[in-house]
């Protein structure tokens, strides 16, 4: 199958329109809830990435580095 150059140029134009912007903002907020549900699980994970970043909630739980 060969493209015309009409085919192409439309083909193109549709595939570098931008996005309507419901579309976005439901799809960004949709990644940052998920990448902040990935960091809240990690973080919750680590003692030491608590501390590292101020959080005192499970000093007592470090591992044993010596």
């Amino acid at each position: 199958m060969q493209l015309t150059r009409r085919a192409f140029a439309a083909s193109a134009l549709a595939l570098a329109a931008p996005l309507p912007a419901f579309a976005q903002g439901s799809e960004t907020e949709r990644l940052n809830a998920f990448f902040e549900e990935v960091y809240q699980r990690n973080l919750k994970r680590s003692p030491i990435a608590q501390s590292r970043r101020g959080l005192k909630t499970d000093n007592d739980k470090w591992d044993d580095i010596g």
